[in-house]
């Protein structure tokens, strides 16, 4: 099928993750092999490549470089490592170091490929032994099971799992195409880069690019390095005004955390 009013909105999980329920940071389903990735640096790569796989399947749709692509579903399972009774070991610890582990695995993964996506998902009903309430499923990033004061009004993410993984900095508007993109939540430095080339139809004062900067990622603050041109943080509303250089046609941010 091509055209083009077409949009490709695939669904991937890792299904070795999603089927089995067992954390493992050292091994994922390889697509194209059709068999297991294995170590850290190696299930992290297949991921990658999985998902470059299925954006490279939108040019078949349309072409080079493709019909517009949305994942429209992705995520992890939240009750990983359950016991007999079927309840999730982080659920009894409260440790969710390895959702937030796994669920960045797949975070780079779409960042190292500029992808659009829908995270899967939120479940406003979702408690720790039923889950999403349907299929046996428990992708949900909320868990009122995990709520730990009664108002969103004292902590918004409150009831959030693995939020280090699933909030993250990101450019809400480029002013050009952008070209490469990641995050570090696990390091200290947290740091994040992204690149992206303009023309001289680009007129940064007029659409500069804006980069949200949660303060979840960032309590302490951030330093901030531009390759060109200037910018102004706004703390209280989470975000970077970036205006780059007409002189130059490749421009990069970089943010890190403040350490104190």
């Amino acid at each position: 099928m091509k055209g083009e009013r077409l949009a490709w909105a695939p669904h991937y999980y890792d299904a070795l993750t999603l089927l089995t329920k067992i954390g493992n940071p050292w091994a994922v389903l390889d697509i194209e092999t059709e068999g297991i990735a294995l170590g850290i640096e190696g299930a992290e790569n297949a991921i990658k490549k999985n998902l470059e796989h299925v954006k490279h399947t939108s040019t078949t749709l349309g072409g080079n470089p493709g019909v517009p692509t949305l994942v429209g579903e992705i995520g992890i399972p939240f009750d990983l490592d359950r016991d007999e009774a079927g309840r999730g070991e982080a659920y009894k610890t409260g440790d969710f170091s390895s959702q937030i582990r796994t669920l960045d695995r797949t975070m780079k993964g779409l960042e190292s490929n500029l992808l659009s996506f829908t995270l899967w998902n939120y479940a406003a009903g979702n408690n720790n032994i039923r889950g999403d309430l349907w299929n046996d499923e428990d992708l949900s990033i909320f868990s009122r099971d995990q709520q730990t004061v009664d108002s969103f009004k004292e902590d918004l993410n409150n009831g959030g799992r693995a939020l280090q993984s699933v909030i993250r900095p990101y450019p809400m508007k480029t002013s050009g195409i952008p070209r490469k993109l990641s995050f570090a939540p696990l390091e200290s430095t947290r740091r994040f880069h992204f690149e992206f080339s303009s023309t001289a139809e680009n007129d940064p004062k007029v659409a500069p690019s804006i980069i949200f900067v949660p303060n979840f990622q960032y309590p302490n603050g951030v330093n901030i390095e531009v390759s060109d041109g200037e910018y102004e943080y706004f703390r209280k509303d989470q975000y970077i005004k970036y205006v780059h250089s007409t002189e130059t046609r490749m421009h990069s941010v970089t943010i890190t955390h403040k350490l104190v």
